[in-house]
């Protein structure tokens, strides 16, 4: 666990089917750490920096679903690029978290085409 976050809402079934959940959630960072990696690894790639983050968790993701990705640029500002993601459960097509991500770009970066829609899908366990 790369958090340390042991609340047993993610951990325990039992314990999860007394809230009201009732099931393991999965850690909201966890989703953010998704987010983080379509942007570090797929596009822009390899060289941009997130310089700030804002999000808003929505509803939950549950442990076993997909998520999946939207993203959106909102403005470019020399090497900085501004995004919104909206995260969704594909199973249950419910929205979870919605961000803003200002990224710092390489100059090469600059006159990469962002795809539109859905542009990732990671199935977390």
């Amino acid at each position: 666990m790369v958090t340390g976050d042991t609340n047993p809402i993610h951990l325990d079934p039992t314990y999860a089917q007394k809230t009201p959940f009732r099931q393991c959630i999965v850690h909201g960072v966890s989703v953010l750490g998704i987010i983080s990696c379509l942007f570090g690894v797929h596009f822009p790639g390899p060289g941009c920096t997130v310089q700030q983050i804002n999000s808003r968790f929505i509803g939950p993701l549950f442990v076993g679903e997909t998520c999946q990705l939207e993203a959106e640029v909102k403005e470019i500002q020399g090497r900085r690029v501004i995004f919104s993601v909206l995260a969704t459960s594909l199973e249950r097509q419910k929205h979870i978290l919605e961000a803003e991500l200002k990224l710092v770009v390489t100059k090469e970066q600059l006159s990469f085409t962002p795809p539109s829609g859905v542009i990732g899908q990671e199935h977390v366990n």
